[in-house]
């Protein structure tokens, strides 16, 4: 690769993979916090995070699936439009953010219906109202920072976060085992820190974006008057492309789930191994991820004829360079994560277990699922790819078809071929290498099929053109 576009690469990749570890920072630092004051503590914190958790991970994507349609207008002859898609992505925060506070509300109804424990019903209660309170805030704290990430202030974002981060550790410091005569609340501290410090992210971002030097080019308060009456980033455009990264979303959620379910019925161990073995790989899928988002933007841009490519780097270049450019440099990032797992699996899984069943059970997994991860990358770049190009069912439709097979997969190799967890896992791989052989045949046929002209076309003219 050209020396000039890596760099450019790296610019804007790097914040955005400081920024989403520092998200998942803050949710591990909630659990160590909580786990020193009393490990009674992590069951109604587990079990908010394992419910209402997920469903901020199903809002998530539908807020960042359209933001492409901002760096791409950003990048070409309509800036405005990002101030617009920025403001349409706050709006469904809100809503979608009410939608799930209510949720956290009518808790002690659902949880009870699951079949959840009476007393751990009540302990989770008021942890789950507390952390569905700050759902909307949070939510337009995510709308704000991709929206940011993708007009080029990436580092502000990563910034924030890391202050953030801070913050959290210092409240939950005070709240959750009670400092200066303050009460200890234990799990509840914990949801009280995380709801105050994802609204003071959200006033941070919102803030900043509100009064961007360039905020008028980008129409962040409103289009301006000259602005084209019938946007290229339209409303339903952006619905369309965020529907689809939430069908994906929700797919995998349950696909995670049902892999859980599975080990759990296979034994106690099998299950420690697996939650100890997706925690080993965190720091590597984080990696993988932030390269991937930064991928989306960089083709988004790619389709603007002239246009800035974020980051800079040099001349702009096409999707599907933009596409390989990121996956030379991810896929480096994955595999050094990923070498100690693959060539010294004992020593990392003596990090988890010293000795006995567990580290010999884990150490069996680890390099399994190390390639998994590497496929996974693959995967993400160019589901990122498609994301940019504006492409949201084939990528659903592909997940779905994944997870359709593996499944069952994975529950005949684990039980009625004997295999157990090394079973899961390594259906796992085997549906980690077919998607990422369908995404990557997927994206190469669409930045082929059309011109940048062809592919920022609204959706119907697409569809007429047989893209």
């Amino acid at each position: 690769m050209r020396g000039g576009q890596g760099a450019g690469f790296l610019r804007l990749a790097v914040p955005m993979v400081v920024s989403r570890a520092g998200l998942a920072g803050m949710g591990i630092a909630d659990g160590v916090m909580v786990a020193r004051y009393s490990p009674a503590q992590l069951a109604p914190l587990g079990l908010s995070d394992g419910t209402l958790g997920r469903l901020l991970d199903v809002l998530v994507a539908l807020l960042i699936g359209g933001i492409v349609l901002a760096a791409q207008a950003q990048a070409g002859s309509t800036p405005h439009e990002a101030g617009a898609v920025w403001r349409r992505a706050v709006r469904l925060a809100l809503v979608t953010g009410l939608a799930a506070a209510a949720v956290g509300l009518a808790g002690p109804w659902w949880l009870g219906w699951l079949g959840e424990a009476p007393k751990l019903v009540a302990a989770t209660a008021p942890v789950m109202a507390v952390l569905g309170a700050g759902m909307p805030l949070a939510l337009v704290a995510v709308a704000t920072a991709v929206f940011l990430e993708a007009v080029g202030r990436a580092p502000v974002v990563a910034a924030a976060v890391a202050a953030a981060n801070v913050l959290n550790i210092a409240l939950n410091w005070l709240l959750i085992g009670g400092r200066f005569g303050l009460p200890a609340l234990g799990a509840l501290g914990s949801a009280l820190s995380t709801a105050a410090v994802r609204v003071a992210l959200a006033g941070v971002l919102v803030g900043y974006a509100w009064r961007l030097r360039d905020h008028a080019r980008l129409g962040v308060r409103r289009a301006p008057e000259a602005a084209a009456p019938v946007p290229v980033a339209s409303g339903a455009e952006q619905r369309r492309l965020g529907y689809g990264a939430a069908a994906i979303a929700v797919v995998m959620n349950l696909t995670g789930m049902s892999m859980t379910v599975l080990a759990g019925r296979l034994g106690v161990l099998p299950l420690a191994a697996m939650t100890a073995l997706w925690n080993a790989l965190s720091i590597g899928a984080l990696v993988a991820l932030g390269m991937a988002d930064a991928v989306a933007l960089r083709v988004a841009a790619a389709q603007a004829p002239g246009g800035a490519v974020p980051g800079g780097g040099g001349a702009q270049i096409g999707p599907l360079a933009a596409a390989l450019l990121g996956l030379r440099v991810a896929m480096p990032a994955v595999l050094a994560l990923m070498l100690p797992l693959l060539l010294a699996p004992a020593l990392v899984a003596g990090v988890y277990a010293p000795h006995g069943a567990m580290r010999a059970a884990l150490a069996g997994l680890l390099p399994l699922g190390a390639l998994v991860l590497l496929c996974d990358a693959t995967s993400f770049v160019f589901s990122a790819g498609l994301r940019g190009l504006r492409d949201a069912l084939w990528p659903a439709v592909i997940q779905a078809a994944v997870a359709a097979v593996l499944v069952p997969l994975a529950w005949f190799l684990a039980v009625p071929c004997g295999f157990g967890a090394r079973g899961l896992v390594s259906a796992i791989l085997v549906t980690s290498v077919m998607r990422a052989a369908l995404m990557a045949s997927r994206f190469r046929r669409r930045a082929g099929a059309g011109t940048a002209a062809g592919l920022a076309a609204p959706w119907p003219a697409r569809r007429v053109a047989g893209a």
